[in-house]
């Protein structure tokens, strides 16, 4: 694939390698400027699914038009499979910085945890503004840019109402809303209740629930059952009323509208 030519943009080198894709640092000619190609490869056993998979990410990415989102550049298939050209995010995923300067109990300070969340939320009010709902928020799923938070890798998003074919759960389990581990269709509550983990994780150095382990179903019933972590009794009132809000249990009290979310958020930007 190195030095292969799709359209304006040239293959690079490799960057990244999954089970259902590869990602591709390129060029875009003329000038050089740095893009990301995503590749299906046709060779793979789930060809139709994941290329489909695939077009609907990146048509969620170019209907959006928003910086918090990553922007999808063009889509087609080549011999090799179906791609996705995106722009090259310059940054650090959120999850890498949170390893590097944060340990339970000892969390971001509150300007900046509260700036990187308003973004995200500021991501998802677009997305929902759609009628999607991202599915998949998580730390590493956010770039630090810099100047600009970004949300990215939209394979999971999807239209409301959604519900998975297979009766596999949506999401990572650390971050998925407890109704969705029941089979509940995709609804933006959701991703503000995963809004909400994040911006705990980022605050307390500890994903609440006591949600530090790798084990599926631990996690699981930790989300449904475990209570709610009192982790943050230095942080203002105010922001554990917030975190009270996002992490509700049943998605009729919890707060579901994201632009409202980043606004609160916005407030804690000054200390």
């Amino acid at each position: 694939m190195l030095g292969t030519r799709i359209g304006l943009y040239t293959i690079v080198e490799e960057v990244a390698r999954g089970g259902d894709s590869v990602v591709f640092r390129g060029e875009q000619q003329p000038g050089g400027a740095a893009i990301a190609v995503k590749l299906v490869p046709r060779r793979h056993p789930r060809y139709e699914e994941l290329r489909r998979r695939l077009l609907e990410e990146a048509s969620a990415g170019q209907r959006a038009r928003h910086p918090g989102i990553v922007r999808t550049l063009a889509t087609g298939e080549i011999d090799a499979g179906c791609y996705a050209v995106q722009e090259f995010l310059h940054g650090q995923a959120l999850h890498r910085m949170l390893r590097e300067r944060t340990s339970p109990g000892r969390g971001l300070a509150l300007g900046e945890a509260a700036r990187i969340g308003a973004e995200l939320a500021e991501a998802l009010a677009a997305l929902h503004a759609l009628g999607l709902v991202h599915g998949d928020l998580k730390p590493p799923n956010a770039m630090l840019c810099e100047t600009r938070v970004v949300l990215c890798d939209l394979g999971l998003t999807a239209p409301e109402g959604t519900r998975r074919p297979d009766g596999q759960i949506w999401g990572s389990p650390s971050y998925i809303a407890p109704e969705l581990t029941r089979g509940a269709a995709l609804a933006r509550g959701a991703d503000l209740w995963s809004l909400g983990v994040v911006l705990f994780e980022m605050l307390a150095g500890v994903r609440p629930f006591g949600l530090n382990t790798d084990n599926p179903q631990a996690i699981v019933e930790a989300v449904r059952t475990a209570p709610l972590p009192r982790l943050l009794e230095d942080r203002p009132p105010e922001v554990r009323a917030l975190l009270d809000a996002l992490l509700d249990r049943d998605p009729a009290r919890r707060l579901n509208d994201a632009a409202e979310a980043a606004r609160r958020l916005r407030a804690f930007t000054v200390e």
